[in-house]
């Protein structure tokens, strides 16, 4: 008899029942069907959203002063807190070591990257460049050659390596970071990975964060909770925070690179507190080019929107 057969034979109230204790209390129903064999889940612990939380806001209030000294911005974007909130804290402190003693053409060269994470803007033509900036900055040289020599190696991004399968609907929440894979261990055939749900972003990639404003109510930060699930196993169980999931292959070279797993996870949470999983085309756009866009379109704009809508070739004219 399958779930489904078996689900038939029991009295709706019966099943009402179930699925109030289940969302209730997951986990005293997932130990008593494991012990019966059922649908076994994995659970390993998990860190805060983000972790040091007083050393990041102390060092993206820094970062902030050395801006305002160097003469650029002192308003740093969305972007560059959720960097700040992500990277690993003794690479920030490496990067602002040498700023902090007035080597300053670094962070002006650099300035352009906080416009867009690689891969959630959805632009057509990609830019490395950026990317590689922001990964040397907050990961380090080494950390930023090897995910380097991956992502920009078609042959990698293009394979198996770049690869996880996932159905329609899971893929769809990938793509807008609504959850993160983090990858655990590797063996020869098998990488362990923790399921982590992301929260849902309040601000925009180019956002300003004001001088004087609270950086983590302003982030939507101030829980250090993670998203609320919004997805179940087959089984009926809720996926939740800290469930493992294991890929397997019978040959190493159809496993997904561990080391791309590890560039997604960063990315993504990235991307969930900025809000570059959502964003659109226009979210990158400088004030300035909208300026110019619009005294370019003048009085053609509301035939402009009826040829963007249309996609029929019909003119206006």
């Amino acid at each position: 008899m399958d779930r489904a057969e078996a689900l038939a034979q029991l009295e709706p109230s019966l099943i009402d029942q179930f699925l109030a204790v289940l969302n209730t209390k997951p986990e005293a129903v997932r130990h008593t069907l494991e012990a019966f064999g059922a649908d076994p889940v994995t659970v390993e612990p998990v860190t805060d959203y983000v972790t040091d939380v007083e050393e990041r806001c102390h060092l993206f209030q820094e970062l902030r002063k050395i801006s305002w000294q160097q003469g650029m911005p002192s308003e740093l974007n969305a972007t560059m807190l959720a960097s700040v909130m992500v990277a690993p804290v003794h690479e920030i402190r490496t990067f602002l070591s040498p700023l902090r003693r007035g080597g300053g053409g670094s962070a002006k060269a650099r300035d352009g990257y906080v416009s867009h994470i690689f891969p959630f803007a959805p632009r057509a033509k990609r830019d490395f460049g950026n990317l590689n900036d922001m990964l040397q900055s907050f990961w380090g040289a080494a950390k930023c050659m090897a995910w380097q020599r991956l992502y920009e190696d078609a042959s990698i991004t293009q394979s198996p390596k770049n690869h996880i399968s996932m159905n329609h609907q899971l893929h769809v929440w990938f793509d807008k970071a609504k959850f993160a894979l983090k990858p655990l261990r590797k063996t020869q055939n098998e990488i362990v990975i923790q399921w982590h749900w992301l929260r849902n972003p309040i601000l925009k990639p180019k956002e300003l964060i004001g001088d004087n404003e609270d950086i983590l109510l302003r982030a939507g930060l101030t829980d250090r909770s993670w998203g609320t699930n919004i997805a179940h196993r087959k089984s009926g169980f809720p996926i939740q925070t800290g469930q493992t999931f294991v890929i397997r292959a019978k040959d190493p070279e159809d496993l997904p690179s561990f080391e791309l797993l590890e560039l997604q996870w960063n990315m993504l949470r990235i991307a969930a507190i900025c809000g570059a999983g959502e964003a659109t085309d226009e979210d990158y756009e400088d004030q300035d080019e909208k300026d110019y866009e619009r005294d370019e379109v003048g009085d053609d704009a509301g035939c402009l929107a009826i040829r963007e809508q249309s996609r029929d070739g019909t003119s206006c004219d």
